[in-house]
């Protein structure tokens, strides 16, 4: 009796809709009527743009562009004070704010009701810029009413008020020159506002009025336009912010668009024209946010990634995207024309009762022609005809009437007996509009539903009709806390389940948090009627008391999740440029909404729709209720987290906090990323922390884009990945080289042949460098190096080119390794906050001749190496025990390598003199550091195996290391310390050290990016490119370098030509090789050509690795059984080369 009382109301409630949907479409004829009658002025605007000029040229164009925009504004003021009535009413119900009166005579009572205690006296009109130095006292309504309801949000959460710095323009930009804009009022965004500033302070931009910011044509990019932020308000560390003004104009990297007429129901859409062809990075473009936006779109997407979504029958008015039908949607689609059936008359133009909207005149309509065998609807006044679309792109044609397709879909066995849900679908209905429920069986009160939204719904929509979830129903609670017997749920509730899932910087879709609220299971469930709250309080207040049941249906609703924003991405790589909305248009952000059904006793989640990128209100509400309770309250020491709160991954194992294994995951690999518990102060962004980082990586992947970079040397085929990977960059590579048929020539952008090969001259190539690219009018905006050899010249062209690098002392003292160790022993200055440097050094002395090894023996103690002083690679590395080893050794080395010609790429063009110095037991390790004003902004540690005796030659490698944290910690600060105390302060350093008993020791430091496979592994594990990094801080932009811990290990050994020539070319190997490599059981990185090992090969003790072979694994054991497994199936273990032993200290 109660579910029949309560379809009773429903019916009700349908028909109140219906009435609502009527009056509110006369409403909107009459708003149009009255906006038709404006007299609306044309204006013409300057478009003679000179696309040659400087960006340098903005502040003219700024005034150019302007004048005419603020004429017409002015002489529209009348017409703006006649609807400021119409637009507070507006404002109240899409923005939730009131319109703010006189803040002397009523303080109370304003924005969203609050008692306003800040400063209201605060430059909010036009940028000073626009006005030729006159500040406008004129402040447009909506953007007073944004500003107090930032400030409101802020005085209740605990942040700053915002301070007013218009007077002094700014004129610096943030040393990462990101860029955000955002176009939204302040409401729904405070998160990634807020998290945005703590990530890169200064770099997110909030946009209140279209007066703030300027669009102009690219001088890259003919055709496209790129966008210049004029004023703005900038958050800071620590949720600070300013209201600021640019002169220059900030050049904007990332849009973010909400002011269209889908994210604010039609209050403003200036922002849609103004994101039309622009050139940068933008979240979710109009576009795509109508392809996201649409229910039967995304509906298809889940059944495409296995993701559950109730059965639908879908009927697509005039469609503007193929959805093709499946085993649980059938698509049909409705042409809509006169009832008369004359083809001459045309078509009737429809009313939407949501929302006024221009039809898209460039989408053709093929269905609108007359269909007169087909029956006429007498309700809608048009004929429709039903296409069911298949999978394939086949369509069938059906003679059925649409009552008639709806009757067979409810008669389904699947169906019979169901409750119906009868929804429409595109980018304007949210929050449950039009949504409808109806009793099992009631076919009339289904096709009734559907011919009511018909008459609203525009060309492009759909209506679905489709199965009700049946919500779980409530347990008995047992083995909890009493308390929950009290609030705990009963029969007649339900819950949503909204997970957000975002791209992070690395391309990898992340679920950053699951909430739910709980109401009545007979209304429409969404964020409006709902209080948010954690999904594991949720199902224990329905009963599912076990843990790892609770556990389960998170890990699930995440992986679904996921898994469908995932085949999102990948199906908009399918679109054209048009269809994504620019260039730079991508889904990064999704809100997906589930609700819990119970089948055989498994409780599993079915996804119900997706939002696009307007759909953080509920986890921001959330991350502020947990926030504000962490900084005010004591919650019997918890942490309020949306997440399971006892899982924390970690190399496909869960953790306590305690750091005690709870269970294993290997089984499905499935990865959690950056989920630890958090501390009170990182609850707010937890939820939008990947998007920001995707958000300041494609910033800067903008910025980076067509910079003009000279690099000194090409290298040797190790460094072929600079290349192609550099014009994927768009970055424009002026190389160079000594060797003119180098193959990397037809890779970059210029290519200049110099004989630099004798470094002795340095000094003099530098000058021919910078005349030659004086002489060919080339300017540069970054200068580095690839090659060990290479970085002192490249620091001398730096130097003169004025360009942002290390000096050219700095430079040699880390080519020459006699004087890197003498310059550390002398730092031996008390630092506060590091330890004394000189700790770092070993003793060593140079070698010059004969003579000097007298003097160098009284320097060190046996047994001692001694090695080259400029070499790399290990070669010419000896142990020597007594004076006479050191006498023979440097009697062999000075004879056998003297020039470039005995030994290509081994520092032989500086001199070939030598450095003895302390043999240093213990671990070897490589530190490869990112460092910018010499400041360091990331590290990554390697573990090195044992070497295959007598020979130094690297063997094998783990990354990330498994030392204990304080011994990394000792290896990273002693790495920076040894770069910064020798005067290296930007760019990325390869440095080599020893962890011996008491500590880190030095071995050398080499000032260039890591290489052999570091690129790569850095890549795969933590997101990071090296090279990238490398190449911004030639430029001068410090690099975004998010931190993200690895959830696997990478272990590798390497293949010399002496022993593994048959891995590459012997047939059978190599087909065992490329399979494993295809199946992604291997990673093998090529250090020489195949072309190389065919010549004939003498073994000598130089012996350098010509590839690695790695592998993947979640612990170090699982990497080492793997590995040991490849080594014995490519035949790599020998009796001289044993790969066991090489790795048993990992």
């Amino acid at each position: 009796m109660a579910e029949s009382t309560s379809y009773q109301e429903n019916v009700l409630w349908h028909d109140k809709n219906a009435d609502n949907i009527k009056i509110q479409s006369l409403a909107k004829q009459v708003e149009n009527l009255e906006i038709n009658e404006k007299d609306e002025k044309e204006v013409d605007e300057d478009k003679d743009v000179d696309d040659d000029k400087d960006i340098d040229d903005v502040d003219k164009d700024v005034d150019e562009n302007v004048t005419s925009r603020f004429s017409m504004k002015k002489n529209d003021e009348k017409e703006k004070e006649r609807d400021d009535d119409e637009y507070e009413e507006n404002l109240i119900t899409h923005f939730g704010v009131k319109k703010t009166g006189d803040l002397e005579q009523d303080q109370y009572c304003k924005t969203h009701g609050m008692c306003v205690t800040w400063n209201t006296e605060v430059n909010l009109g036009d940028p000073i810029i626009l006005g030729r130095g006159y500040r406008s006292d004129s402040v447009d309504e909506a953007v007073l009413d944004f500003y107090n309801s930032l400030q409101y949000t802020f005085y209740e959460t605990g942040f700053p008020e915002t301070e007013d710095r218009t007077a002094m323009p700014r004129r610096t930009i943030n040393k990462e020159n990101a860029v955000v804009a955002v176009l939204s009022a302040p409401c729904e965004l405070m998160a990634p506002l807020i998290e945005c500033g703590n990530q890169v302070s200064d770099s997110m931009h909030l946009i209140f009025s279209e007066s703030w910011v300027l669009k102009k044509p690219s001088l890259e990019s003919p055709g496209l336009y790129e966008l210049f932020i004029l004023k703005a308000i900038t958050f800071h560390k620590g949720g600070v912010t300013y209201i600021d003004e640019f002169n220059p104009p900030r050049k904007c990297t990332y849009l973010i668009n909400f002011f269209t007429n889908a994210a604010t129901s039609g209050l403003t859409d200036w922002g849609t024209e103004l994101e039309k062809n622009l050139d940068i990075p933008m979240s979710s473009s109009v576009p795509l946010c109508a392809v996201v936006d649409d229910k039967l779109w995304t509906r298809y997407q889940m059944s495409r990634c296995g993701v559950p979504h109730p059965e639908s029958l879908a009927f697509t008015l005039a469609p503007k995207r193929f959805v093709p039908s499946s085993e649980t949607i059938k698509v049909c689609t409705l042409g809509r024309c006169v009832k008369s059936g004359n083809p001459q008359e045309e078509n009737i133009q429809k009313q939407n009762t949501f929302d006024n909207k221009e039809e898209n005149s460039n989408v053709p309509n093929t269905l609108n022609a007359p269909i007169e065998s087909h029956p006429v609807d007498l309700m809608t006044n048009c004929v429709f005809t039903a296409k069911q679309i298949v999978d394939g792109g086949g369509v069938c044609t059906h003679a059925v009437p649409m009552e008639e397709e709806i009757r067979n879909f409810l008669k389904k066995p699947s169906i019979l007996n169901r409750k119906i849900v009868v929804k429409p679908s595109g980018p304007d209905y949210h929050a449950s509009i039009g949504v409808t429920f109806h009793a099992p069986g009631n076919v009339d009160s289904v096709i009734d539903a559907v011919e009511d939204l018909l008459d609203s719904i525009d060309d492009g929509d759909s209506i679905l009709v489709e199965t009700f979830v049946e919500p779980i129903n409530p347990r008995p609670v047992t083995g909890v806390a009493h308390n929950i017997q009290q609030w705990k749920a009963d029969g007649g509730l339900s819950f949503r389940v909204r997970s957000t899932c975002c791209k992070d910087f690395d391309g990898k879709p992340v679920c950053t948090i699951i909430t739910c609220g709980v109401a009545s299971k007979h209304v429409p469930v969404n964020g409006d009627n709902t209080v948010v709250q954690t999904l594991d309080t949720t199902l224990l207040a329905f009963g599912v008391s076990d843990p790892t049941v609770r556990r389960n249906i998170e890990r699930d609703v995440r992986k679904k999740s996921e898994d469908l924003l995932q085949t999102i991405m990948e199906e908009e790589k399918k679109l054209t440029v048009e269809q994504r909305g620019g260039i730079g248009g991508c889904t990064e952000i999704i809100g997906i909404d589930f609700f819990l059904t119970e089948k055989n006793g498994q409780i599993s989640p079915v996804a119900i729709e997706v939002n696009s990128h307007d759909c953080t209100i509920n986890c921001q509400i959330f991350e502020f209720i947990a926030s504000l309770a962490h900084r005010c309250t004591v919650l019997n020491g918890q942490v309020m987290n949306p997440v399971y709160q006892l899982s924390e991954h970690r190399f496909g194992e869960y953790y306590t906090r305690e750091n005690t294994r709870v269970c294993s995951d290997n089984s499905n690999q499935y990865e959690r990323r950056d989920l630890d518990m958090p501390k009170f102060d990182e609850l707010l962004g937890r939820c939008v922390r990947p998007w920001v980082r995707t958000m300041l990586t494609r910033s800067q992947d903008y910025v980076l884009r067509n910079k003009m970079i000279l690099v000194i040397g090409a290298g040797g085929y190790s460094k072929k990945f600079i290349w192609p990977a550099s014009l994927e960059m768009g970055v424009k590579i002026v190389l160079v080289e000594s060797n003119p048929e180098h193959f990397a020539r037809d890779q970059v952008h210029r290519f200049i042949c110099i004989d630099i090969e004798d470094h002795k001259q340095d000094r003099l190539h530098a000058s021919i460098i910078v005349e030659i690219l004086r002489d060919e009018n080339i300017s540069v905006e970054g200068c580095l190096t690839f090659w060990e050899d290479c970085g002192p010249l490249a620091a001398l062209v730096s130097e003169l080119l004025q360009l942002k690098g290390n000096t050219y002392k700095a430079a040699s003292i880390a080519k020459t390794k006699s004087r890197t160790q003498a310059h550390l022993r002398g730092r031996n200055a008390d630092i506060p906050h590091w330890p004394v440097t000189n700790m770092f050094a070993s003793r060593s002395a140079r070698i010059t001749c004969e003579a000097d090894i007298e003097k160098a023996i009284q320097c060190v103690s046996f047994p001692a190496i001694l090695k080259l002083e400029y070499a790399s690679s290990a070669v010419g590395v000896n142990m020597v025990k007594c004076e006479e080893d050191i006498q023979n050794q440097h009697a062999y080395l000075i004879n056998t390598l003297r020039t470039n010609d005995d030994y290509h790429g081994i520092g032989l063009g500086f001199s070939n003199s030598m450095i003895l110095m302390d043999y240093l037991q213990g671990s070897e390790h490589d530190i490869d550091v990112v460092i910018f004003e010499r400041k360091l902004i990331a590290a990554f540690v390697t573990d090195n195996g044992l070497t295959n005796w007598p020979s130094y030659t690297e063997t094998s490698s783990l990354m990330p290391s498994s030392l204990p944290v304080d011994k990394q910690a000792q290896l990273v600060t002693a790495a920076y310390q040894c770069c910064t105390e020798i005067g290296l302060s930007n760019g990325v350093f390869n440095v080599e050290m020893k962890m011996t008993q008491t500590g880190p020791k030095l071995i050398e430091i080499n000032a260039r990016m890591g290489g052999f496979y570091i690129r790569d592994w850095v890549k795969r594990l933590y997101g990071i490119d090296m090279m990238k990094c490398a190449l911004m801080c030639s430029c001068g932009i410090r690099p975004y370098v998010p931190t993200i811990p690895p959830t696997e290990f990478i272990m590798g050994v390497m293949l010399i030509p002496s022993e593994h020539k048959h891995v590459m070319l012997d047939n059978v190997t190599r087909m065992v090789l490329d399979d494993m490599q295809s199946r992604g059981e291997v990673i093998l990185t090529m250090l020489e050509s195949e072309e190389e090992l065919k010549h004939p090969y003498d073994k000598t003790e130089y012996e350098e690795p010509y590839a690695n072979v790695a592998v993947r694994a979640h612990t170090v054991e699982e990497a080492r059984r793997k590995l040991l497994a490849v080594c014995k199936k490519l035949s790599i273990e020998t009796s001289d080369y044993k790969v066991s032993e090489f790795i048993k200290f990992f």
